[in-house]
């Protein structure tokens, strides 16, 4: 699988990198759906995002050269460079790219984290918060800080059932719909949980001040 992701990166003049081969190893050909939709999938991994036939060459004029390493099903792209550190572009809405993880695994973990918390709102409870609770109700919640996910101004805490993440003075909360977490949201003072669409398919925030869909 290396040399043949290798051959690839040659042949369309991007960078190789051991970061880049680890990536794609530990993650390439990794794929899920958006909200349950088959129609909208995502695609993992440098080789697949490469020869897909999605994109033309991007980030390939950027500068460091970027390595397209995901892809939502609405034309987010999340990126590597050559020393490894995550990147995302909104291709229709910008801004982009712009660096938000250190190393690969904290990128896909972070992609992952704000997915789940996004799927919430078709079948569970999705509320938000004002100023930096996060700490307080993960105690709450008898929640652990996700270190993996935690990166430039977002932590992160949670499990399967129950999602945390606190961005710039915001906090939200995405879990199942049970009566134990719903009376322990309602303990700690929780908004009404917001039941309204998400504002589109494939487009999970994750740029600095984005945790609001």
């Amino acid at each position: 699988p290396v040399a043949k992701l290798k051959a690839t990166l040659k042949s369309l003049k991007y960078p190789f990198s051991d970061a880049i081969a680890q990536f794609e190893e530990r993650y390439g050909g990794l794929s899920f759906t958006e909200g349950g939709d088959d129609e909208l999938t995502w695609v993992v991994g440098p080789q697949a995002c490469l020869t897909g036939g999605a994109h033309t060459s991007p980030g390939l004029t950027y500068k460091p050269v970027l390595v397209p390493v995901a892809y939502s099903p609405n034309d987010i792209i999340f990126y590597l460079d050559k020393q490894g550190r995550g990147w995302v572009e909104d291709t229709i809405e910008g801004p982009g790219p712009l660096q938000i993880t250190e190393t690969g695994d904290q990128l896909l973990a972070l992609l992952l984290i704000k997915q789940l918390a996004f799927n919430r709102r078709f079948g569970g409870l999705v509320v938000e918060l004002e100023g930096g609770q996060g700490a307080r109700c993960a105690k709450a919640l008898g929640l652990k800080k996700s270190t993996e996910a935690c990166t430039q101004g977002i932590t992160v805490w949670g499990e399967d059932s129950a999602l945390i993440l606190e961005e710039e003075q915001q906090t939200l909360i995405a879990t199942q719909k049970t009566p134990a977490l719903q009376k322990a949201l309602a303990a700690l003072g929780a908004a009404k949980p917001r039941n309204s669409e998400p504002h589109r398919p494939g487009h999970t925030p994750v740029y600095p001040g984005s945790l609001r869909p």
